[in-house]
Formats: structure tokens, C-alpha cells, sequence
């Protein structure tokens, strides 16, 4: 296992040895070419399973909402927006004062995709550290991330807010 560093020092998080840093050609086949690319993207190649966080600040609604109501939010907006989307749980996680949302999905394009989202709302910037897998029993592919977010562990406020002083 490896420790990252994920959403800009506001968490660490142990992944698998499989799985290995994407390319930037990697990423512009996932993601496309006009969309800025997440700066952390792992790939387990062998399996076909994807980690990547994301930050977004732009939706102006969600700032609003606390974290349950994001995630159904989130929710709505992949099920309105997405072919053969399917939510199969929202759960809640605390790690001391820290809260985040869990989504589990799958949806159809020209694969079934497996996700888990872990959702985590900071001020104004949500945040995301999501799981992916393409054709995959659900026996396999849960178990990965389930231990990847139980791993993840949230730095204190302190320290995040002592870095950009003397």
C-alpha cells in the first residue's frame, strides 16, 4: 500500500501497489481533450479500475447544501444527465469532525461503469475522490474501494491552515 496525498493536502489516502500514475494521454481519453485534467489520476491497468480526485467550486447551488443533500443532489443531476444511471446508496461517514458523503453507482455507456464517489465539502469547494470500474462483478470491484475509503484519513485544520503562514 501507498500513501497520497489527495485534494491539495486536506486528506491522505493508502492505494494499492497495483495501481500506477495515469499518463497524460490516459487522461485525455478518459476525460476528453477540452475539460483541465485532475492532477491525480491512478490506474490499475490490469483490472480496469480508475481513482481520480477532483475539486469544483462552480456549482453555486451545492454551496448551500450540507453534505447528504449534495450527494442526493449529485445524484439527480448524473441521473437526469446520464444513460442506464442507477444509485444503489448514499451513506454518511465521520472521522472526528470531519464529515463526507459515499455515492455508489453504475451507469451504462458502452460499458456498465462501477463507481464510488466519496464526497467531502470544504467552505465553498467540494471535493472528490472517485472510484471507477468498467464490467466488473460487484463481489470484486466494492471491496477495493470500500478499503481505500475507510483508509482515507483527514489532516487537522491546524496544520492545513498553518502552511501558508510563518
Amino acid at each position: 500500500m501507498k500513501q497520497y496525498v489527495i485534494w491539495k493536502g486536506i486528506a491522505s489516502v493508502e492505494i494499492p501497489d497495483s495501481f500506477q500514475v495515469a499518463t497524460i494521454g490516459e487522461k485525455r481519453k478518459i476525460f476528453g481533450n477540452y475539460r483541465k485534467l485532475p492532477d491525480f489520476v491512478l490506474l490499475d491497468r490490469q483490472h480496469g479500475i480508475r481513482i481520480s480526485c477532483v475539486d469544483t467550486d462552480r456549482i453555486e447551488n451545492l454551496k448551500k447544501m450540507d453534505i447528504e443533500q449534495t450527494a442526493q443532489f449529485m445524484s439527480h443531476i448524473y441521473k437526469r444527465t446520464v444513460p442506464g444511471y442507477r444509485c444503489h446508496g448514499i451513506y454518511k461517514r465521520a472521522d472526528d469532525d470531519e464529515v463526507c458523503a459515499i455515492l455508489y453507482t453504475h451507469y451504462i455507456l458502452n460499458d456498465t461503469l462501477y463507481t464510488m464517489s466519496l464526497i467531502y465539502k470544504e467552505q465553498d469547494t467540494i471535493h472528490l475522490l472517485q472510484c471507477t470500474c468498467s464490467n466488473a462483478d460487484t463481489v470484486e470491484w466494492h471491496p477495493v474501494f470500500k478499503n481505500i475509503v475507510e483508509s482515507i484519513c483527514f489532516n487537522k485544520k491546524e496544520k492545513r491552515h498553518d502552511k501558508g503562514t510563518m
